[in-house]
């Protein structure tokens, strides 16, 4: 597959282009008074209501066959937030959410883990250049000397799905 490095050395392939040009074509006609602003495609249209999406988050995966990689759309109304939409393709998995109304994977409801501790908790994270500029001047975030499960497996771009650490519980 033909991979080109963007400005911010991060890699782009004619599958984010052309997917992210499909997604801007059904938006634009499901919702015509709304903005977008994608990835590839940049910023057009209204800015009180407009679709952010990000056609393939997780494009050094996705170039190299690994099958960890999303398509992620999220709706932002006024600067806010109100609700996203994350589908793995290769899973056929599809994760949704509305501000205020809760978040499904599928038709069931999923909440945050109970755990509150770091030891009964795993850490899950891209890669660990990330974890260290998400927590850099932060001493409490020193995830690497944590009494807890870690695990490691992503892109390492600098997009903010990839920039999260998510917190589950062991059990799960």
């Amino acid at each position: 597959m033909e991979v080109q490095i963007k400005a911010d050395r991060s890699p782009v392939s004619i599958a984010d282009r052309e997917g992210e040009q499909a997604i801007a074509e059904v938006l634009t006609r499901a919702c015509p008074g709304h903005g977008y602003l994608g990835e590839e495609l940049g910023a057009r249209g209204p800015l009180a209501r407009r679709f952010i999406v990000d056609p393939i988050d997780g494009t050094r995966n996705f170039v190299r066959g690994i099958g960890y990689w999303a398509v992620l759309v999220a709706l932002e109304e006024d600067g806010v937030i109100t609700a996203g939409v994350i589908h793995q393709p290769v899973t056929g998995e599809v994760y949704r959410a509305r501000r205020g109304q809760g978040a499904w994977l599928g038709d069931q409801p999923i909440r945050v883990s109970a755990v509150d501790r770091a030891a009964g908790a795993t850490l899950t994270f891209g890669t660990l250049k990330i974890l260290r500029a998400a927590a850099a001047g932060t001493p409490s975030c020193d995830w690497s000397t944590r009494p807890c499960s870690q695990r490691s497996f992503g892109d390492s771009s600098a997009t903010p799905g990839w920039r999260l650490a998510v917190w589950r519980s062991r059990s799960a």
